[in-house]
């Protein structure tokens, strides 16, 4: 459980990094469709302008899957975190129930 809460959280950071890249990219293909109108390239500012489009739409994309990877992300820490405590109280009913039947063994022999 541990070894796949590991995989999902560096799934996500991935998944993350790619975002950042894809919104990256799409800032700077704006900022060349706004350089290319200035110098009065209004062709160059149409394909940067679809470039960043394409990019966004991707960005936003992985956004919706980041978030979906987020929230199942925070839900297997919340299983994760109650498995740990179920697997506390057992390993406690586990001391006491020992130390029960070594108190019986050693009732019966005396």
């Amino acid at each position: 459980m541990r070894q796949a809460s590991a995989q999902v959280l560096a799934s996500q950071k991935q998944m993350q990094a790619k975002y950042d890249q894809a919104k990256e990219a799409g800032d700077q293909w704006y900022r060349r469709a706004q350089m290319a109108v200035e110098k009065g390239q209004d062709e160059l500012a149409r394909e940067a302008l679809t470039r960043k489009k394409a990019y966004e739409d991707n960005a936003r994309s992985m956004k919706a899957q980041l978030d979906a990877q987020t929230k199942a992300s925070d839900q297997l820490k919340a299983n994760m975190t109650m498995l740990d405590q179920k697997l506390g109280e057992a390993k406690g009913k586990k001391d006491t129930l020992k130390a029960r039947a070594k108190s019986a063994q050693t009732s019966i022999h005396t």
